[in-house]
């Protein structure tokens, strides 16, 4: 099994509706799964509407549509960087929870309402010597 990339590789700029940027240079990468998520629960197109298609063939017609989907990808990775960052692993963001794994991955969107487990990783500045 592959390692993931470092995070620090994916650089996206902070985005513009940001004051303060909080993720220390950090980027997380973002699954196929989580972009879907983002798209049908916090931009509102539903779970409906890409019905019958698989996590990456949604990519494909979320373009069709005409999502931004660099920009989207770009809002995750920074955000899922600000939960690394202050080692969290759960963050919420226009009214969505972002759940990203320890290694740094944005694996899925929740809904408002549905709980996730939240857990408390090291911060990316800390040392655990």
């Amino acid at each position: 099994m592959s390692r993931h990339p470092d995070p620090l590789l994916f650089a996206s700029p902070v985005p513009p509706d940001v004051v303060v940027d909080r993720s220390g240079g950090l980027r997380a990468q973002v699954s196929a799964h989580a972009l879907r998520r983002y798209c049908e629960r916090a931009l509102g197109l539903g779970e409906v509407a890409l019905a019958g298609f698989d996590d990456h063939q949604c990519r494909v017609e979320l373009v069709d549509r005409g999502f931004d989907i660099p920009a989207i990808e770009a809002r995750l990775a920074y955000y899922g960087g600000v939960a690394m960052h202050l080692g969290a692993t759960v963050l919420r963001i226009d009214g969505v929870s972002l759940l990203v794994e320890r290694t740094g991955v944005v694996v899925t969107i929740a809904p408002k309402g549905m709980r996730l487990k939240r857990k408390r990783i090291q911060p990316t500045g800390d040392s655990d010597e």
